[in-house]
């Protein structure tokens, strides 16, 4: 699983930088350049929104389904992207921040994300070579979703702050599973379908409200 969450992760970031070079009133900066302006709470809040926006995005495709498929797919990433924790600086997914040394060795090849060392450690080269694969064959469901939920959140157009760390940051406190976990004091957000549903529409709420 760990080695599932940090390849789609690679995936999403290739979107995320892509998402940014298309956001007007940039100076035309490069994918590189992109890439290095990113911060991990800037990431952290993205993958979650990105969960967020998965949450029932595709119920009505997906009604014939088998009913653990229907749970999953109530579930979107969340599915595999599991284990949030409440944060000074809002939810974190806990096993992509602890293994976040492998994340800062990207560069771009042709316009496709690639990661930028060959490290000694097993499971850097095995992450390495998974990505050097097609990842939209490996996970095609997944990578589908993750597609499926960024358009949402740019189509959210202005209202979700892309760019903006702080306001990305002041957008997670203000929905309900950080608060929550803040005020009973355990910092593991209560992940389920009915609580998942409720926080997406608080999210669809303050984004409409903005």
């Amino acid at each position: 699983m760990l080695n599932k969450k940090i390849t789609l992760f690679d995936y999403m970031v290739g979107k995320f930088v892509k998402w940014d070079n298309t956001i007007i009133g940039r100076n035309n900066p490069t994918d590189d350049e992109i890439l290095k302006s990113f911060n991990f709470t800037r990431y952290m809040k993205l993958l979650y929104f990105t969960c967020l926006a998965s949450v029932n995005l595709t119920e009505e495709e997906e009604e014939e389904e088998e009913e653990d498929r229907k749970i999953i797919t109530k579930m979107g990433l969340f599915s595999t992207f599991d284990s949030f924790w409440a944060y000074e600086n809002g939810p974190v997914e806990t096993h992509v921040y602890s293994n976040r040394s492998f994340l800062f060795n990207y560069e771009f090849k042709n316009g496709v994300l690639e990661t930028l060392k060959d490290k000694t450690d097993s499971f850097e080269q095995s992450r390495i070579k998974i990505y050097k694969k097609n990842i939209t064959s490996t996970y095609v469901t997944d990578t589908v979703l993750i597609d499926k939920s960024i358009e949402w959140l740019i189509n959210q157009g202005q209202a979700f702050p892309m760019t903006d760390t702080k306001a990305l940051v002041d957008l997670s406190h203000s929905l309900k599973l950080w608060k929550d976990a803040i005020f009973l004091q355990n910092p593991i957000l209560d992940i389920n379908i009915s609580n998942l549903k409720e926080e997406k529409e608080l999210f669809e709420h303050e984004l409409q409200a903005s």
